[in-house]
């Protein structure tokens, strides 16, 4: 093959690689996609009503408490807005202030968290317990070897009587320790391999590899609780024996050896004690670190939540401030007055009559889903068939509490004032089309419903990010009337989401 032949094979391969770098790995077939984006999100309800001559309207404060002002006199003109009277705000303010130290506090949980948790990745407290863990272990297996031969001369030597075991010996004063030498012999032979593989991960550890350095530590305790196990139940035996000679008022010929044996375990009990608590204490430290690393997430996503509770509830506490407010809803005159200051008023009970100043009004049935939706003030497009090319803007200014059933269903009434002139010609009866806007949010995040997936535990999208699909968990806020749906967190703008 020429060199022209090999080159040209060369451009052929690199032109097919790029090609498929930039074309091969595309989106996924036949899937529709959605760049999560802001916009304002509303949600309206839209209803019928009719035109009527407009009827006084009584006002009542929507909370129990004490007058602390009245501001208008009968007789008064006003606008849409003025400020007509007010409640004692104290308990208010408070839960304010409440609600404001609430989300402080949330905000400096999340930041303390938030710290552990960058504290935890640089593995600080994991590296220093990773040293103790080797410093321990440096002269830890020099010291387990010994005890372990001295174990075996202590155990299994015969020299209490020829041809016996040791361990033999003692089990034959009581019936209850006749499994006991085998026991022992099983379990020594786990701590000898122990040992041995321990000494084999430390002298690994010792070279930094991997997770080694935790293997090597959880080793060394697994050593220490079994040599713990020995030691104990070869004491509990001789002690035995040592108690009856005591009691009996007996020498045994060999009385030196026995307390010599007892003597030596009582110090290797001191000695693993220690390592044990040491060890025990690091490999617990080290657990937790993982079981903190593993649990971080939720708990950030936890507290997080509980933030955004706060918020909400510094929300409400500010919402319900503006309830112990009566302003005027139209522009009229107050036809009567039913206030003192410093007496006590009853919640929803009428308490300033006004006259609109406005010649009609639109009076709708609401059904009793959607009126929990709709506020006094609401904004309101109202469109006349009357009058095709022309649409109206208006706001709620009653919403009655008595219910009407109508075909079996619950309605409520609403009464709708005009914010703006009216063409001539209109008439009492006609039929208005209304929109009210019962909810709105500015420049927030969204995406379309379809693209949204809900089960019992979580609300999930899936999302097309590094060339592959993959699932994401959300939280949704806001449903807008065009289909779309607010997102709370989960997702960033700029994100492809996949829609069903």
């Amino acid at each position: 093959m020429s060199k022209k032949t090999i080159v040209i094979l060369l451009l052929v391969l690199f032109v097919g690689i790029i090609v498929y770098l930039f074309f091969g790995r595309g989106k996924p077939p036949e899937k529709e996609f959605f760049v999560v984006e802001k916009q304002d999100l509303v949600r309206e309800i839209s209803v019928v009503g009719k035109v009527k001559p407009a009827e006084s309207l009584d006002l009542a404060l929507e909370r129990t408490g004490v007058l602390t002002g009245v501001f208008v006199e009968t007789g008064d003109k006003i606008e849409r807005g003025t400020l007509l009277a007010r409640l004692d705000i104290s308990d208010a303010e408070k839960t304010i202030k409440d609600a404001e130290v609430g989300l402080e506090n949330a905000k400096l949980a999340l930041d303390k968290i938030n710290l552990q948790q960058e504290q935890l990745l640089r593995g600080d407290t994991l590296n220093k317990n990773y040293e103790d863990g080797l410093t321990i272990l440096s002269s830890f297996y020099d010291e387990t070897t010994a005890i372990l031969n001295s174990l075996d001369d202590i155990l299994f030597e015969a020299t209490l009587e020829e041809e016996k075991q040791n361990i033999e010996y003692y089990a034959e004063y009581d019936e209850q320790f006749s499994n006991e030498p085998k026991r022992l012999w099983r379990l020594y032979q786990e701590a000898e391999n122990l040992n041995k593989d321990g000494l084999i991960d430390y002298q690994v550890a010792k070279r930094g590899e991997g997770d080694a350095t935790r293997k090597a530590i959880n080793s060394g305790q697994s050593l220490t609780v079994k040599l713990a196990e020995i030691i104990k139940s070869t004491r509990d035996i001789i002690r035995y024996l040592q108690d009856y000679f005591v009691e009996e008022d007996l020498v045994h010929e060999k009385q030196s050896i026995i307390s010599s044996h007892a003597n030596t375990l009582s110090q290797y009990d001191l000695v693993i004690d220690d390592y044990l608590k040491n060890l025990t204490t690091i490999v617990n430290a080290i657990n937790d670190y993982y079981d903190r690393i593993e649990s971080l997430p939720l708990d950030v996503r936890t507290q997080e939540l509980l933030v955004k509770q706060r918020e909400n509830e510094l929300a409400d506490a500010k919402n319900n401030l503006a309830k112990y407010f009566l302003y005027s809803p139209i522009n009229g005159v107050v036809a009567s007055l039913d206030l003192k200051r410093g007496e006590i008023v009853t919640a929803n009970v009428p308490v300033i009559e006004l006259i609109s100043s406005s010649q009609f009004e639109i009076v709708a049935d609401i059904y009793e889903e959607d009126i929990v939706k709709i506020e006094i003030g609401a904004p309101v497009e109202i469109s006349l068939p009357a009058f095709p090319k022309e649409t109206f803007k208006g706001r709620v200014i009653f919403i009655g509490t008595a219910e009407k059933i109508i075909d079996r269903v619950v309605y409520y009434e609403a009464r709708i004032v005009f914010d703006e002139d009216l063409p001539k010609g209109i008439k009492p009866t006609m039929t208005a089309d209304v929109v009210i806007q019962s909810e709105r949010r500015k420049n927030v995040l969204v995406i379309p419903e379809e693209a949204v997936k809900k089960t019992d535990e979580k609300t999930t999208v899936e999302v097309f990010q590094d060339g592959e699909v993959k699932e994401k968990e959300i939280e949704v806020g806001l449903e807008g009337d065009d289909d779309m749906v607010e997102v709370v967190s989960g997702l960033e703008e700029g994100e492809e989401v996949i829609l069903e």
